[in-house]
């Protein structure tokens, strides 16, 4: 019922989208066998029937079909999303679709901090910088009004470092992911350190209100959460009241129950990105959808996430606490020097305390780059984990997904009591 009621006051944006879809992006054109009914005669039933789920495995096949003809491709921007269900998929965003969101994004902020501005000092976490050829993955680094705080290493002497560089910088807000800061706001508190900062952004996970209380203590500020992917960039954002507001302006999403996982899935809308449209697109996520009336924030739609993304954190022998994204930053960031895509899927499997195996499914129109680039990916890797751990480079055909969510895992501890699924990687 409620997604029948959403699409009422969204009717008029949804029939545009798919209007525009059907005149000028090839592979709705090709691939939808309907016709729009006139717009008096266009309601959620026919949505529901006609409209099929996009999954993603589909726009990763038949990426460049969903690229409207109204726009040349080598003027759009991409993001590249992180793989978790297979290979990386490109994102494309025209110029003007990434100023209306990121317009919309600091308005957000600025439901919080009404004077926030883009010119304060603020913190962010990143997975990898390059400068030319050379890969920056573990440094601490200073921007302009940016500081810039590795999301790898998490051992106890790095956590520190990290919190005296914020507290000499005083940023005025920043925004990363919750497990990063929370591991920081633990520390923090039980080193007494006494920080504070207006406002933090967590974003990129699923957020606990243990970890949300506990960096709204340490830090004494004001904690938003910003609920998004590389897809679409913000889909929610939160108000003080707590809620996780759907940003309607841009976006129509759906709650729709799924059988196999007995669970509601989010099945999502672009209404604004016109140059690379997505129509019914199956998130990843799970949660549902609330009408609420709410006087902080102008959206009555609400999100209730049940279970989202969240940060993998390994330990290593020598006391090294590790964020598996590691992995994720640096063959991102060696593909980017390369200029073309290296790794299809990677998995990383814990086998010991001292002793990783990295998975590796290869692009092989760069058969000849390979052995380089694994030599490569050793160096950079061994900045971060150091020289003592044991590496294991495996090419493999394919990577399987977790049967039970659909999700190739970045990273497996096999060291920790396992299903089936997790000992057959080792196969």
């Amino acid at each position: 019922m409620i997604n029948e009621i959403f699409f009422g006051e969204k009717k008029d944006k949804i029939y545009s989208a798919l209007k525009n879809v059907l005149e000028n992006v090839p592979y709705y054109r090709e691939n939808w066998g309907f016709k729009l009914p006139p717009i008096e005669k266009f309601d959620y039933s026919f949505f529901q029937q006609f409209v099929p789920i996009l999954e993603k495995d589909e726009v990763r096949t038949h990426n460049d079909q969903f690229i409207s003809t109204r726009y040349d491709k080598n003027e759009l921007t991409f993001d590249v999303t992180s793989g978790t269900t297979g290979n990386p998929l490109l994102c494309y965003k025209s110029k003007k679709e990434r100023l209306k969101r990121a317009n919309e994004l600091w308005k957000q902020r600025r439901m919080f901090v009404p004077d926030l501005s883009v010119y304060d000092r603020f913190a962010r976490f990143y997975a990898y910088r390059m400068n030319e050829e050379y890969l920056i993955t573990n440094k601490v680094l200073h921007r302009g009004n940016e500081l810039h705080i590795p999301l790898f290493d998490y051992s106890e002497d790095r956590i520190e470092e990290y919190l005296s560089e914020i507290s000499q910088f005083h940023p005025r807000w920043m925004h990363g992911p919750s497990t990063a800061i929370f591991n920081l706001a633990k520390h923090a508190k039980s080193k007494k350190i006494d920080l504070k900062i207006e406002l933090i952004e967590l974003n990129g996970e699923f957020v606990t209100d243990i970890q949300q209380s506990l960096i709204k203590e340490v830090f004494q500020c004001k904690v938003a959460n910003h609920y998004g992917s590389r897809e679409f960039w913000a889909m929610a954002y939160s108000c003080e009241e707590g809620h996780l507001h759907v940003l309607d302006e841009s976006l129509f999403i759906e709650s729709i129950y799924n059988e196999s996982l007995q669970d509601y899935e989010l099945v999502v809308t672009s209404l604004s990105n016109d140059a690379w449209p997505l129509i019914r697109y199956k998130i990843g996520d799970v949660g549902t959808i609330e009408k609420i009336s709410c006087n902080s924030h102008s959206s009555s739609y609400v999100l209730h996430l049940k279970k989202g993304r969240i940060a993998d954190y390994f330990t290593l022998a020598g006391n090294k606490y590790i964020n598996a994204i590691t992995f994720s930053g640096i063959i991102r960031g060696l593909s980017n020097i390369k200029g073309s895509l290296v790794v299809y899927q990677y998995q990383v499997l814990k086998v010991a305390e001292n002793e990783l195996i990295i998975k590796l499914c290869m692009n092989k129109e760069n058969a000849e780059n390979i052995k380089s680039f694994i030599v490569r990916l050793g160096t950079e890797i061994r900045k971060i984990i150091g020289n003592e751990i044991i590496l294991h480079f495996k090419i493999v055909d394919s990577i399987q997904p977790d049967p039970k969510t659909g999700k190739c895992r970045d990273f497996v501890d096999l060291t920790k009591k396992g299903v089936e699924y997790e000992r057959a990687l080792l196969e």
